[in-house]
């Protein structure tokens, strides 16, 4: 009796395993792919890619049922043509500024331009950024190199935190396991959690299209799963959460 239920023990343990782990391979691609529609306008291969794209382990909260009707809604409505792609160049344009200062309704991608409360904050800000980046082993891109705190940057970084895990609970590697969801969990609340639901709410607000409009109801939806997921309560702040 007690190695059949010890049996059955293993048999869950492996299940909950297998489920975790395809959660953060699922997390990853979520966070990898609101990286690159936060990137640059969106093309053919970007439209390919939401066609596949599974929001079942975010799916849960109504902000992502609506954002992905949304999304879908429009593609329907307008295909996926060149006169598509212009009128969504031209809403990414109209929403995202690269720019040191923001527009009137632009909304900067840096998380320093968003959350630094001055230019002393701005540099912790940004070296810590730096730093997490060079603990991780995660090389920047040319791109990303001068500005790792721009959004797309942070969450590609937590994707590949996300997908690391899936791949650390397949080989049950507790240690690094361990480590990795701490990373996670501090850079979330470090950086992530703090400026980017602020950043989807203003992008939700301005957006001209519904595509825009739906996606950054999507990310919203998915940062505060992300946020409970992680062990934070969204209504207070994570800067001193992860202190606590």
């Amino acid at each position: 009796m007690r190695v059949q239920d010890s049996g059955r023990k293993s048999e869950q343990n492996m299940d909950a395993c297998c489920a975790a782990s395809r959660n953060d391979r699922i997390r990853a691609m979520n966070y990898q792919l609101f990286s690159r529609i936060l990137l640059a306008p969106v093309d053919s291969s970007l439209l390919k890619a939401l066609e596949s794209v599974d929001f079942r382990a975010s799916a849960e909260d109504v902000r992502v049922v609506e954002g992905c009707a949304l999304v879908d809604s429009y593609l329907e409505s307008n295909g996926l043509g060149p006169a598509t792609l212009d009128e969504l160049a031209a809403d990414y344009h109209f929403l995202i500024s690269v720019d040191a200062q923001r527009g009137a309704r632009q909304v900067s991608p840096f998380e320093t331009v968003n959350f630094a409360i001055d230019e002393d904050d701005a540099d912790d800000l940004l070296d810590d950024v730096y730093a997490t980046f060079t603990e991780e082993g995660v090389l920047l891109s040319p791109d990303w190199a001068a500005h790792p705190d721009h959004v797309s940057a942070e969450l590609e970084l937590m994707g590949i935190l996300a997908r690391r895990a899936s791949g650390y609970r397949g080989r049950r590697d507790e240690t690094e396991l361990t480590a990795c969801l701490e990373a996670q969990r501090t850079f979330f609340a470090g950086h992530v959690g703090n400026w980017v639901p602020s950043l989807a709410a203003s992008l939700e607000e301005q957006a001209r299209t519904s595509f825009y409009r739906g996606a950054a109801l999507c990310l919203s939806g998915f940062l505060s799963l992300e946020a409970r997921h992680l062990g934070f309560d969204d209504s207070r702040s994570l800067r001193e959460g992860i202190s606590a």
